[in-house]
C-alpha cells in the first residue's frame, strides 16, 4: 500500500510535467527536478457498526440479549420493548494516530521509497528524457498523519412511557473522513529545441508547482422512534418498533494546483505564464497567459430514512424455546443525488499542449514543441476537464433475520441479511460500487465471574488482549465500585455480492479486486457494569471503526 500511494503522489505531483504522451524527436530534456516540500493528513472518525456499549461493540452483529439500553434505537426499535427504566448513553473516541504507536512520517512515507518510486517512475516513462546529467532532488514530508480524531460520536435517551410504551431519541456520527495535501516548492527545468526555416531556437521552460488538496465527507443522524410491546403472556414477549431517521450528508472538494513559470528562448527572452502585464498578449481579445488547476465543490442535502423492527422472546411454558430471541429489522436507507449550483472547475494551460490535464488515451497531455508559437510561447487557452455539479451517493437497504442462543450466561448471535440496492458513489464519469445480494454476521458475547478467583484469573491474558485495564482496576476494588456482570465479545461479518467499476483506467483491476466477500465489520468489545447503574462498554479494535470508542450509559 505504501508503494501504491508513493506511486500515486509521485504522478500527481509531476502532472504538469506529463504533458508529453510518448517520446519524439522534439522531447524535452528534464534539466532538473525538485520534488519540493509537503503535508499530508487522513483522518477517519468512522462509527459503521452502530452504537452504544452492547451491539454497538460486536462488529456489526445485532443482538437483543446484550445491554443495549437506548441504542436499540438505531439497532432495531422494537427491542426498546426490553427496557425496565429509563436509560441515556453516549459514546466518545480516544484520538489516535501514527504517532501515537511511534511511527513517524519516515514509516508511512519513506525517503527510501520516494527515491525509488521517483526513479523507477523516470526511467519508465516516455513523457521526457532523463539522463545522468539531470539533477534530481527527491521530495521531502515535514509531517505525514494518519489518525482517528477523538470527541463525542453518538448519543441516546429512551424512557418508557408505560408498561407497554416505550420512545427514544438519538444522535450518531456515522463517519466523518478527511484528506489535506499540502505541496509546495515542486519545480522543474525542461529544454527543447524548435527549428524554423533552417534556424534552431532554444526553449527552456521553468515550472514550479503548488498544490492545495482538500476533501471533506461527513454523514450523521438525528433519529427518533418507539416500541410497543403487544404480546407478553407466560414469558412470551412480540414487540414492534418504529424509527425515522434524518441522514445529513456534505461533501466537500477542493483543488488549486498553482503553476508559476517562464519560457525562456535562446536564453535572452523570458516570457511569464500568469503575467497580467505581457506587453505581447492582447487580453482584451481574449488572449492570456494563465496557467492553473482550480476545482471546487459543497455537496449538502439532507434525507430521511426508516426503520421498522420485531421482536420476539417465544418461551411460553417451554424450556428449550427460553434460550432463543429473534429479531427482525426492516431499514430502508436514503439515496442522496445532490447537486451545487456553484460547483466550479477552471483550468489554463500553454497552447502549445494538447488533451485535458486528466485526459486520458486519446484526451491525454501531449506537449508539441513544432506547434509553439515564438512570438507568444506563453499564452494559454481554457482547457475542458472531467467535472460535474451533481454527486449520486447510495446505500442498501436491508432485511435483517436475527436469532439469538442463549448458551447458559453467553450469547451465540447470527444475523442474516437481505439486501435491496447497492453501495454505490457516482460523480462525473466515474462511477464505484458494490451491490450486495446477501450478508451473514455471527458474534459470540462471553459473561464472566464478577469476582477474581479461581479459574477467572487464567482469563487474565485475553482481558489483557481486550486492553481491560481499567475493568481489572475496578474489578480489584469491586467493594467500592460495585463491579459486575463483565462481557467480552467477538463479532464480525460478510456481505456478498458484485462490484460495478466505470470510468477508471484501471477499471478492470479496481473491479477484480473487489469482486470477492467484503467484511461488513469486525471488532472487540467488551461491557460491564459499576454503581449498580451505570453501564461501560468499549470497542477495543475493529474494522472499520478502527479503536478505542467507549460507551457510558446510566439507568435511572
Amino acid at each position: 500500500m505504501k508503494k501504491n500511494f508513493t506511486i500515486i503522489l509521485i504522478a500527481g505531483l509531476t502532472f504538469f510535467q506529463t504533458v508529453i504522451a510518448q517520446e519524439a524527436d522534439d522531447t524535452p530534456v528534464m534539466q532538473y527536478w525538485s520534488g519540493g516540500f509537503g503535508k499530508i493528513n487522513l483522518g477517519l472518525d468512522l462509527n459503521l457498526t452502530g452504537a452504544g456499549g452492547g451491539s454497538g461493540t460486536f462488529g456489526g452483529v445485532y443482538s437483543p440479549g446484550l445491554n443495549n439500553g437506548a441504542s436499540n434505537l438505531f439497532l432495531n426499535p422494537a427491542a426498546l420493548s426490553r427496557l425496565e427504566s429509563s436509560n441515556v448513553f453516549f459514546d466518545m473516541k480516544m484520538g489516535i494516530s501514527n504517532n501515537t504507536f511511534g511511527l513517524g512520517k519516515d514509516d508511512l512515507v519513506s525517503p527510501e521509497t520516494i527515491q525509488e518510486e521517483t526513479d523507477s517512475f523516470f526511467d519508465d516513462t516516455d513523457a521526457f528524457i532523463v539522463d545522468n546529467a539531470t539533477s534530481k532532488k527527491y521530495t521531502e514530508f515535514s509531517d505525514v498523519e494518519f489518525s482517528q480524531p477523538g470527541g463525542f460520536s453518538s448519543f441516546g435517551l429512551a424512557f418508557p412511557v408505560n408498561d407497554n410504551f416505550k420512545l427514544g431519541i438519538g444522535y450518531l456520527s456515522v463517519l466523518d473522513i478527511s484528506f489535506n495535501m499540502l505541496m509546495n516548492g515542486v519545480n522543474t527545468g525542461l529544454k527543447a529545441t524548435k527549428t524554423v526555416g533552417g534556424n534552431n531556437t532554444d526553449i527552456d521552460i521553468i515550472l514550479s508547482n503548488n498544490i492545495i488538496s482538500e476533501f471533506r465527507l461527513k454523514m450523521h443522524q438525528f433519529s427518533f422512534g418507539g416500541s410497543f410491546e403487544i404480546v407478553n403472556k407466560n414469558n412470551s414477549k412480540i414487540a414492534l418498533g418504529f424509527t425515522a431517521s434524518n441522514y445529513y450528508l456534505n461533501n466537500k472538494i477542493y483543488l488549486d494546483s498553482f503553476n508559476q513559470g517562464m519560457i525562456v528562448l535562446n536564453n535572452s527572452s523570458e516570457y511569464y505564464f500568469n503575467d497580467p502585464n505581457d506587453p505581447n498578449l492582447r487580453f482584451d481579445q481574449g488572449e492570456t497567459n494563465q496557467m492553473f488547476f482550480r476545482s471546487g465543490a459543497n455537496f449538502t442535502d439532507n434525507k430521511w430514512a426508516i426503520q421498522i423492527g420485531a421482536y420476539f422472546e417465544p418461551a411460553g411454558n417451554n424450556s428449550f424455546l427460553s434460550n432463543f430471541r429473534f429479531s427482525f429489522v426492516l431499514d430502508v436507507k436514503p439515496n442522496f443525488n445532490i447537486r451545487d449550483k456553484n460547483a466550479f472547475s477552471e483550468s489554463y494551460q500553454p497552447k502549445f499542449l494538447t488533451g485535458s490535464p486528466l485526459g486520458e488515451d486519446d484526451d491525454a497531455l501531449d506537449i508539441i514543441i513544432d506547434s509553439l508559437d515564438l512570438a507568444k510561447p506563453n499564452s494559454t487557452v481554457p482547457t475542458d476537464n472531467v467535472f460535474s455539479d451533481s454527486l449520486l451517493v447510495e446505500f442498501p437497504s436491508s432485511l435483517l433475520i436475527g436469532l439469538d442462543a442463549q448458551l447458559g450466561k453467553h450469547i451465540l448471535a447470527i444475523n442474516f441479511v437481505k439486501y435491496f440496492g447497492e453501495y454505490s458513489f457516482k460523480y462525473a464519469d466515474y462511477y464505484l460500487g458494490y451491490k450486495p445480494s446477501a450478508g451473514l454476521r455471527i458474534g459470540f458475547d462471553l459473561n464472566m465471574p464478577d469476582k477474581l478467583d479461581g479459574w477467572a484469573w487464567a482469563f487474565v491474558p485475553v482481558r489483557l488482549l481486550f486492553l481491560d485495564i481499567d475493568g481489572l482496576i475496578l474489578q480489584a476494588f469491586n467493594k467500592h465500585t460495585g463491579y459486575k456482570n463483565p462481557h467480552y465479545r467477538i463479532g464480525g461479518g460478510l456481505m456478498f455480492g458484485s462490484p460495478v467499476v466505470e470510468g477508471f483506467e484501471d477499471s478492470e483491476d479496481l473491479k477484480n479486486s473487489l469482486d470477492t466477500p467484503l467484511p461488513v465489520g469486525f471488532s472487540l468489545g467488551r461491557q460491564y457494569t459499576i454503581l449498580e447503574n451505570i453501564n461501560v462498554g468499549a470497542m477495543v479494535f475493529g474494522y472499520p471503526d478502527l479503536a478505542l470508542r467507549f460507551s457510558f450509559g446510566y439507568n435511572f
